[in-house]
């Protein structure tokens, strides 16, 4: 294919090469085709709708609009701890009792 490169190869996007967008777009600009030959198996439209993904998320983050956010509160989730949201009841689970007889 002249002028295009091949999809056959495409893979998820990994923090490395989100690095590398960021790092070759404060160098280029908004010149995709550069910053795609700087990646590999990336081609100038994918790394222009990266880098758009990439500045959407931050915006969101900054503006505390970011999409990871409980539906119902609209609380970001707790952090890897034993924090709950406000609104949501812990579940307790009750084991029946094995000596007594069942209904």
């Amino acid at each position: 294919m002249v002028g295009k490169r091949s999809t056959d190869n495409m893979t998820s996007w990994t923090p490395e090469e989100d690095r590398k967008v960021l790092q070759l777009f404060a160098l280029e600009g908004r010149k995709w085709g550069r910053i795609a030959d700087g990646l590999t198996n990336r081609s100038p439209a994918s790394v222009r709708n990266r880098y758009l993904r990439i500045e959407l998320g931050q915006q969101a983050r900054r503006l505390g609009l970011a999409k990871n956010r409980c539906a119902a509160c609209g609380h970001p989730p707790p952090m890897q701890t034993t924090q709950t949201l406000p609104h949501v009841k812990p579940l307790v689970l009750s084991v029946p009792d094995p000596s007594s007889p069942l209904s």
